[in-house]
C-alpha cells in the first residue's frame, strides 16, 4: 500500500520530447504499404534524449527506427509503415484498437525497464515520460467508401484531416471556402 501511495504521489516526468503530429494519419490504400511520417523535437536543453515507439499492433504497423536518440534541441523523423491490407480498416477514419505509445528518457536503459514495468502506467516509471498517439485513417479511397456508404461524419472528419494536412505541407497557399466542400443534393 506504501508503495502505490509513494507511486502515486512521485512527480510526473518532466516533458523530454515533444511529437510534432496528434494523430499517425494514414493515407489508405489496399493492398500497398502505407507510410506517414512523425516528428520528435528534444526539448532538452543539453543531453540527447532517447526514445522508443511502441504499437497496440505490432503484426499490423512497422516502425523505423523504432528506438533511437534526440540531440539536444533538434528533431528526428520516424517513418510509420502499414503492412498491405486487403481491406479497409474496419472502423474508420479513427481506429479504436491502433494506437501508439513514445516512451522517452535520458537513459535508454530506463526505456526497457520502463516497458516491462509499467505498461498501461501514467507516464512510465523512473524519469520515462510517454506520449499516446491514436490511429487516423483516411486518403481519396476511404473517402470515397465513406461517401458511397453515406457516412456524412466520416466524409467530414477525412476531407477535413487531408485539407489539414495539405495546407501543412505548404501545397495549399489560398484559403478554401468550406461550402466547396458541403454536401450536394
Amino acid at each position: 500500500m506504501a508503495a502505490a501511495e509513494a507511486a502515486s504521489s512521485a512527480p510526473a516526468p518532466e516533458r523530454l520530447l515533444e511529437v510534432e503530429e496528434d494523430e499517425v494519419v494514414i493515407d489508405f490504400k489496399p493492398n500497398a504499404k502505407c507510410r506517414a511520417d512523425l516528428r520528435l523535437r528534444s526539448l532538452h536543453p543539453s543531453l540527447p534524449v532517447a526514445f522508443k515507439v511502441q504499437t497496440s499492433s505490432p503484426l499490423k504497423f512497422l516502425v523505423s527506427p523504432p528506438r533511437g536518440a534526440v540531440p539536444p534541441l533538434s528533431t528526428a523523423s520516424l517513418r510509420v509503415v502499414l503492412r498491405p491490407q486487403p481491406h479497409a480498416p474496419p472502423s474508420f477514419p479513427r481506429s479504436p484498437a491502433d494506437r501508439f505509445l513514445v516512451l522517452s528518457s535520458l537513459s535508454a536503459a530506463r526505456l526497457d525497464s520502463a516497458v516491462g514495468g509499467s505498461k498501461g502506467g501514467g507516464g512510465g516509471g523512473g524519469g520515462v515520460s510517454a506520449v499516446r498517439l491514436r490511429v487516423f485513417f483516411g486518403g481519396p479511397y476511404l473517402l470515397r467508401l465513406a461517401a458511397d456508404a453515406g457516412d456524412a461524419a466520416a466524409v467530414r472528419l477525412v476531407s477535413s484531416k487531408v485539407l489539414r494536412y495539405v495546407h501543412r505541407i505548404g501545397i495549399l497557399s489560398t484559403v478554401i471556402d468550406q461550402s466547396d466542400f458541403t454536401e450536394r443534393d
